[in-house]
């Protein structure tokens, strides 16, 4: 385990803005969910006309024994030059349990001498970011660990985000790159093996009012004509927990896209921006069904001793990735490649697990999940529509977006 009393630098949550650049998918993880080619193999073209310099910069790099990548050559020269560079600057999902896991980088990264500037993003805030900086020649991130939707919809198509594969070739610890150690072996986001699949979240559900519906609602029971306009869902043209849920019907053969079409269109469901207020509707009878909630915000409600005429099915479900993505032209390629030797490890993923969500989940074989019966069913994840935070995913929400934009 990490140590505990190495000292802190700092875990800040980020308050940047939104960038308009980057609201191509708002997939950001949990029930809330939980975006032009810049060039080159990192993603940034290079207009430096100076020979001279780009001759002594490979100069350097050669006697330095460093490789494409940037890292050392051994790996005890890696841990050297890490110490070295002295600075890792990573970026992780927004919440609490993140800034907890923070502290636990910051003191396994201590062991190595590597000072740890961990921030809690909001994903689209911070992919909005580093596009930003991105275009502007700034390259000022190691690593982003969160729920992978914005990154796969935003940094991937731009090679924000580099080639994973050959950072998991220079690692000390074989066992990451081993397709055995991982639930479904070595999984990315999409085919340019950019971000790195280590967790996959379970989230969604129809929440239910059990005083109209009973406590054993099914999804057939939604298309009775007295249901007509008791439906509500945070508004599924958009990519939000509502139309994540909603996919769930696409990837039922009972159900599809025509079922899909009649509970949105047919039972005129209603569209609503805040999950907050869809939440109060279905526990004060304005509504029977809702999709899109937060599960959050209903303890919340059932703890103040309210909403506790409402449940949360275990259909309507769906699954968040949560990856892991090395910046282009990340500064500190040394400090990097040591982070993911632990990050990836089977200790580094328990601790990721223990920390981040009551139901984290990862993939690593081996690793104990702290809620079992909260995380997906690793061995029938077909019951689920595509994961979230994939490619397939991404069309399946998109297709969701359209069936609700056609009425």
């Amino acid at each position: 385990m990490a140590k505990t009393a190495a000292p802190i630098r700092r875990v800040r949550r980020a308050t940047v803005g939104l960038v308009a650049l980057a609201l191509a998918l708002a997939a950001c993880g949990g029930d809330d969910a939980f975006e032009e080619e810049i060039g080159g193999d990192t993603g940034v073209t290079d207009t430096d006309t100076d020979t001279d310099t780009d001759t002594d910069t490979d100069t350097d790099e050669a006697a330095a024994g460093t490789n494409d990548l940037g890292v050392a050559g051994s790996w005890d020269e890696i841990v050297a030059a890490a110490a070295d560079e002295g600075e890792l600057v990573i970026s992780v999902h927004r919440g609490s349990g993140y800034e907890d896991w923070c502290q636990e980088v910051i003191a396994a990264m201590a062991d190595y001498d590597i000072d740890v500037d961990c921030t809690a993003n909001s994903p689209s805030d911070y992919v909005g970011r580093v596009i930003a900086e991105q275009q502007a020649g700034e390259f000022l991130w190691d690593l982003v660990v969160a729920a992978t939707g914005n990154i796969q919809a935003s940094l991937v198509p731009i090679a924000g985000v580099q080639e994973l594969g050959p950072w998991l070739d220079v690692l000390e610890d074989e066992s990451i790159r081993e397709e055995d150690n991982w639930v479904g072996g070595l999984v990315y986001s999409d085919e340019s093996n950019r971000v790195f699949l280590h967790e996959y979240v379970l989230s969604g559900g129809a929440y239910v009012n059990t005083d109209l519906l009973g406590e054993d609602a099914q999804p057939t029971d939604l298309y009775d004509e007295s249901l007509q306009g008791q439906i509500v869902s945070r508004d599924p043209t958009n990519v939000n927990g509502g139309s994540m849920s909603l996919a769930w019907f696409l990837a039922q053969p009972e159900f599809g896209e025509e079922s899909l079409r009649e509970l949105v269109h047919d039972q005129r469901m209603v569209f609503v921006e805040d999950p907050s207020t869809m939440l109060q509707w279905v526990a004060d009878g304005r509504a029977a069904v809702g999709f899109g909630a937060n599960v959050d915000d209903l303890e919340d409600l059932q703890d103040a001793g309210l909403a506790e005429n409402v449940i949360q099915t275990d259909w309507a479900q769906y699954v968040v990735a949560y990856g892991t993505a090395v910046l282009a032209d990340n500064p500190n390629p040394n400090a990097t490649a040591v982070f993911l030797n632990w990050h990836l490890s089977q200790e580094g993923q328990q601790v990721w697990t223990d920390v981040t969500r009551f139901n984290s989940s990862s993939r690593r074989v081996g690793v104990e999940f702290p809620a079992p019966d909260a995380s997906p069913q690793y061995d029938d994840m077909s019951q689920y529509p595509p994961v979230i935070g994939t490619a397939e995913g991404t069309e399946s929400v998109e297709r969701v977006n359209e069936i609700a934009l056609d009425g």
